[in-house]
């Protein structure tokens, strides 16, 4: 309900007297203009893109197992501000690799000398996120300009100027118009979230120390045989025997057993008696044990050095573990195959020789074993200038180092180009095209896979005891460190 208040006529005609009009302003009045600004800030939050950090640690540790208890220590810890999956990560990850391999290869960090080293791959063993969010500045998204007009009646103080920073006075019986011109800035509050992301990693190296012969009790002397004359017994008519050595290539740390499977079959028609393995080379700085194993699981059996009976038309397997005493290059150390009543086995090089190497410090030691499509140890070359080829799997059970892997028919000439190629473990396709020679960094424990092409440049006689196509794995030196051994014949 709207109330309505009347003004008396006398009172009104006062009001007109006293000089004021119906509307609220004098009739008469002076009329001043001003001017002023206002302005105001709205603020929103605004969320931007998202910030990631990481701390990347990396840590190196390495235990032992032995006659001399358990022994632990941590040998490397860096962290890199960048992620796991970085070119930065992945270098810490190498140098831990590589601390952790010279720490199980020092005798003062973890006691033992000879002993089988493992070194794993990176391992996450520790992660967080944290996540903090802060205001990190303001960005302006638009402006609004509003115009308003105010009529102020004296006497009356009024606020005008910039930011209505100044005051002005209107007198009695004027009135003032001022324009306010306000401005409205509309302001993004930018707030970012910085998520902190934590990770441990660690590189696990471990060795099991395995007594070597030179610290064995007794002197090696007694523990070996040396030469077929230690062989010797009664003899008969001689029994055939033929052998073959895998793998065919060691490379050891100097009185650390360099290990090896040899096959002796008695190709005769009676029982070889006696049969026994020994040093061919009576002078050479080494000492030798042999032990017969079970073909089904190649698990020890009998006794070491103990010769041993091989019936008629059968095979025999043995475990050979060859010691340097002293450094030894490269060479093909030949061994003795020999019994009562057998004939001498003639060293083959690459069938049933080892190429033994015994150094002061570590080197690359690759067991290299070759494949041929029928599991005959023979590479079948298609017509005159067809190509074969058998593959080659490799594992590194020494350091680290580069390789360079390459084939040749061991100085024998023959009617075959040989070329190379590393290959995809799980297809056995080449990674790059065949060439010569592939060189690769080799890591402890690694295991390439190969492939080995023979190309017919004419008709090659098959004589799988002198024409052979070796594998060699040698290092960055030149010297050989593993090699295996197949023969080539054209079909």
């Amino acid at each position: 309900m709207t109330r309505r208040h009347w003004i008396p006529l006398a009172a009104a005609m006062s009001l007109g007297w006293l000089g004021w009009a119906p509307g609220g302003h004098p009739a008469s009045a002076e009329t001043t203009t001003t001017s002023s600004t206002t302005r105001h800030e709205t603020h929103t939050r605004l969320d931007v893109a998202d910030v990631h950090v990481y701390q990347t640690r990396v840590l190196g540790f390495v235990s032992s197992d032995g006659s001399a208890g358990h022994h632990e220590a941590f040998v490397f810890d860096q962290t890199v501000p960048h992620a796991p999956s970085s070119a930065e990560a992945a270098s810490a990850f190498a140098a831990a690799a590589d601390a952790v391999g010279a720490a199980l290869r020092d005798p003062g960090i973890l006691p033992g000398h000879c002993a089988t080293r493992e070194v794993s791959a990176p391992a996450l063993t520790a992660s967080s996120t944290r996540s903090d969010t802060a205001m990190v500045g303001t960005q302006l998204d638009h402006t609004e300009v509003f115009v308003t007009t105010t009529m102020t009646t004296g006497p009356a103080v009024i606020l005008v100027g910039e930011d209505q920073s100044q005051t002005h006075f209107v007198p009695a019986g004027t009135v003032n118009v001022n324009t306010n011109t306000h401005t409205e800035s509309f302001i993004d509050d930018l707030f970012e979230t910085t998520f902190t992301h934590a990770s441990t990693y660690e590189v696990v190296g471990h060795k099991s120390v395995r007594p070597s012969v030179l610290d064995a009790a007794g002197a090696p002397a007694a523990r070996q045989v040396r030469g077929p004359a230690a062989l010797s017994g009664a003899r008969g008519a001689p029994v055939p025997l033929f052998a073959a050595v895998l793998p065919g290539g060691r490379s050891v740390t100097v009185g650390c057993p360099a290990t090896a499977f040899v096959t002796l079959i008695n190709a005769g028609a009676e029982p070889a008696a006696g049969v026994g393995i020994a040093l061919a080379d009576p002078d050479l700085p080494a000492v030798l044990v042999y032990q017969t194993t079970d073909p089904a699981s190649n698990a020890l059996t009998g006794n070491a050095n103990t010769p041993i009976d091989i019936p008629a038309g059968q095979a025999q397997t043995f475990l050979v573990a060859v010691t340097p005493t002293g450094p030894l290059s490269p060479r093909d150390v030949a061994l003795a195959f020999a019994g009562g009543n057998t004939a001498p086995v003639s060293p083959l090089v690459g069938l049933n020789t080892l190429l033994l190497s015994g150094s002061l410090s570590d080197t690359p030691d690759v067991v290299a074993l070759g494949a041929t499509l029928n599991n005959d140890g023979i590479v079948d070359i298609p017509g005159l200038t067809g190509t074969g080829f058998f593959s080659v799997a490799t594992v590194n059970v020494g350091a680290a180092g580069l390789i360079t892997f390459s084939a040749d028919t061991g100085g024998v000439p023959l009617p075959i180009d040989l070329s190379v190629c590393q290959t995809d473990p799980a297809t056995g396709v080449c990674l790059e095209p065949p060439r010569p020679s592939v060189t690769i960094p080799l890591a402890s424990g690694a295991t390439p896979t190969f492939a080995v092409f023979a190309t017919g440049t004419g008709f090659l006689l098959f004589d799988p005891a002198t024409h052979r196509v070796f594998a060699r794995v040698t290092d960055a030196g030149g010297a050989v460190r593993g090699a295996t051994s197949v023969a080539p014949r054209t079909r």
